[in-house]
């Protein structure tokens, strides 16, 4: 990318930043000094001044998306991420990513964020009206990835990862409230830390991961946090039977919506921790991947260079449904 470009992108996310900053400040200020107010003309004005404060924040996600993805090697055609194949420590890793809109939707909600260096990576699928998926699942994104940089040599991964997850909620329900618009907002998450010989996976969602450790079997390491995904992993019914259930992409819990301990989800956070070899590739997908694709088909087109290999399951997969946006992430073992 030419230096100029690359100046006025991150110009860009400074200017947004700063804009954002400001807006959140502003707002902070009068809401302080007229709480309890009921003139109608004043909440008119705070209802107003929300709205700018959500215009901003989507402005800011979407100069980070930009600079990100300029400051990574990707295919301009779709967003393709290959990583290089280096490491400074720990156990080393490649990783790809693609994702695409797909012929249905009118934009991408979903997100990715890779970091080789650091061996994580994260994908998102947002949701709601207004332009809200698309906020909901970069600012997830964003937090994460973030949460994960600054604790980067603090912390055992296990807790790193939820911590990292909580702190996500925690934005994404904060600017859901900041504007009616994107009151409901919200989106999955899965995301996969590898350190020293493991695979630490935390979700919220339906968003999935998948151990593909040859072309034959991709094992599930996820539970969709839907009414279906419940009683399948309770061995209440087959596999058969959850592919076709009619509630199986009705969420149970997202980032964005409050976290309830109940009788289908008994637990605070869904989190796995696998070894892995040599060889070993993590699968992490949305939902417009999995609904199309058995496991049996994903631990095929998961083989090869990466770069073919996520291009190649993100297209079979809109080919054969396409009503949503597509993403995948692939993390291989060195």
């Amino acid at each position: 990318m030419p230096k100029s470009a690359h100046a006025r992108l991150k110009a860009e996310l400074a200017e947004a930043t700063a804009a954002y900053n400001h807006l959140n400040a502003q707002l902070r200020e009068v809401t302080n000094s007229t709480r309890g107010s009921r003139d109608p003309l004043v909440q008119l004005g705070l209802e107003l001044l929300r709205g700018k404060v959500g215009a901003a924040e989507i402005r800011y996600s979407r100069a980070f998306k930009a600079l990100s993805r300029a400051e990574a090697p990707y295919d301009n055609a779709f967003a393709t991420f290959v990583t290089p194949k280096t490491r400074s420590n720990h156990t080393p890793i490649d990783v790809g990513a693609h994702t695409e809109t797909g012929p249905v939707r009118e934009r991408n909600e979903d997100n990715i964020y890779v970091d080789p260096a650091l061996g994580f990576a994260i994908v998102c699928d947002g949701m709601g009206g207004h332009n809200g998926g698309e906020l909901a699942s970069t600012l997830a994104m964003e937090t994460v990835a973030g949460a994960l940089l600054a604790s980067r040599n603090d912390g055992h991964p296990a807790h790193r990862l939820e911590d990292a997850a909580q702190q996500a909620q925690a934005a994404v329900l904060e600017a859901g409230r900041s504007s009616p618009q994107l009151r409901g907002m919200g989106t999955t998450l899965v995301a996969a830390l590898i350190d020293e010989g493991k695979a630490y996976i935390v979700s919220v969602g339906d968003s999935r991961a998948y151990l593909v450790k040859d072309a034959k079997k991709a094992t599930l390491l996820t539970s969709d946090e839907t009414h279906a995904g419940v009683l399948f992993s309770k061995g209440l019914i087959s596999w058969e039977q959850f592919t076709k259930h009619p509630q199986r992409n009705k969420l149970l819990r997202a980032i964005g919506s409050p976290w309830k301990i109940t009788a289908e989800l008994d637990y605070a956070i869904q989190l796995r921790v696998v070894p892995v070899r040599v060889g070993d590739r993590l699968v992490l997908c949305t939902d417009g991947v999995s609904e199309s694709l058995m496991p049996n088909d994903i631990a095929a087109l998961a083989q090869g260079p990466l770069r073919e290999a996520v291009r190649k399951m993100v297209k079979v997969a809109l080919s054969r449904d396409g009503g949503d946006n597509a993403t995948v992430a692939i993390l291989e073992v060195r």
